[in-house]
C-alpha cells in the first residue's frame, strides 16, 4: 500500500507498507506528475523502514551484504554507523551493577 502524505509542493512524500499494487504505483506516479506541474525539480521521500523485511534489521543488513553493487566504501560506512550506534547505546544504557563475590 502507498499512502501519499501531506508535503510541500516540490516534495512527494509517501508511506509504503505491505503489498504494493498497480493502483498504488499509479497513485505515486500521479503525485509525481502533479508536483512537476508546479516545480521544475521534485524530491521524493518514502517512509518504508518498518515495511522492509518485516522490520527485521539483521535481514535487511544480510540483504545489503549480498548485494552485487556493494562497494568497499559501503562496508566502511556501515561499520562506522554500527560503531556510532554502539557508542550511543552505551551512553544511553547505564552499566549493570556488579555482583559482589563472596570470600
Amino acid at each position: 500500500m502507498i499512502e501519499i502524505l501531506e508535503s510541500p509542493k516540490h516534495l512527494v512524500a509517501m508511506k509504503i507498507s505491505g503489498k504494493i499494487t498497480a493502483e498504488d504505483i499509479e497513485k505515486a506516479y500521479k503525485a509525481g506528475n502533479e508536483a512537476l506541474k508546479v516545480s521544475e525539480r521534485v524530491s521524493f521521500f518514502a517512509e518504508i523502514t518498518d515495511s522492509l523485511f518485516g522490520g527485521d534489521v539483521p535481514q535487511l543488513v544480510h540483504h545489503l551484504l549480498n548485494s552485487s553493487e556493494l562497494r568497499p566504501q559501503d562496508l566502511e560506512d556501515v561499520k562506522l554507523l554500527i560503531a556510532q550506534k554502539e557508542q550511543e547505546l552505551k551512553v544511553a544504557t547505564p552499566p549493570k551493577p556488579r555482583k559482589k563475590r563472596g570470600r
